[in-house]
């Protein structure tokens, strides 16, 4: 668990493997192992864990958007948008059903849904983040940035949104803002590995540009 809260997935996943074997019924461990299958494209095993979580938790504020995030066949889409839509309608449950809607290029109905989502939620990091990513395919990028920095607040400080943020970012060209984020992160969490790799990959990638001039 140390090490998947530090980032370290590859370290996290074998320990977390084990657990599960000597625990089968632990939610906690299956969310984990979800989001690793996930980041690994293992999106079979994602799947299970997340809906083993659903079945175990149906209130689980994440196993319902690693299911939609690993749903990307037309039969899994389908799959994935009856059984959420049999659960109660949790902010959650709802940016999943968006997240859905927009691998559909269903930007107005995933749109909708969100709205509903921030409803009951107005701070979910969830909700917010997936609202900025509609805001982002459809170049609003101010409302996306706004977003964004509003799940950012919301969020825990080794979220993953820091992340998804800083990349944004970068792809906006606003290279400082994405690196005052991370050392924000660095400073906050000194033990959290995916800031700081990212923040060397950008200091790598000046240093290449600086080279090249």
């Amino acid at each position: 668990v140390i090490y998947f809260e530090q980032g370290r997935g590859a370290f996290a996943y074998s320990y977390l493997l084990k657990a599960s074997e000597l625990d089968p019924g632990n939610v906690d461990v299956r969310v984990k192992l979800a989001f690793l299958y996930a980041g690994f494209n293992k999106p079979n095993e994602a799947r299970d864990a997340a809906l083993f979580v659903l079945e175990k938790r149906p209130n689980d504020p994440d196993a319902p958007v690693i299911l939609a995030e690993t749903a990307v066949q037309p039969r899994e889409i389908v799959e994935t948008r009856t059984r959420l839509q049999a659960l109660p309608p949790t902010a959650s449950i709802l940016s999943a059903l968006a997240l859905l809607d927009m691998r559909e290029r269903k930007h107005p109905a995933a749109e909708a849904l969100l709205k509903r989502a921030l409803e009951l939620d107005p701070k979910s990091p969830v909700v917010l983040s997936t609202l900025a990513r509609v805001h982002w395919v459809r170049n609003e990028i101010e409302q996306a940035d706004q977003r964004f920095a509003d799940a950012v607040a919301a969020s825990p400080a080794r979220s993953q949104l820091r992340l998804q943020y800083a990349r944004f970012l970068l792809q906006k060209g606003k290279a400082d803002a994405a690196k005052a984020l991370l050392d924000e992160s660095i400073a906050k969490t000194p033990d959290y590995l995916p800031a700081y790799m990212m923040r060397a990959t950008i200091a790598t990638s000046e240093q290449k540009h600086a080279d090249s001039v």
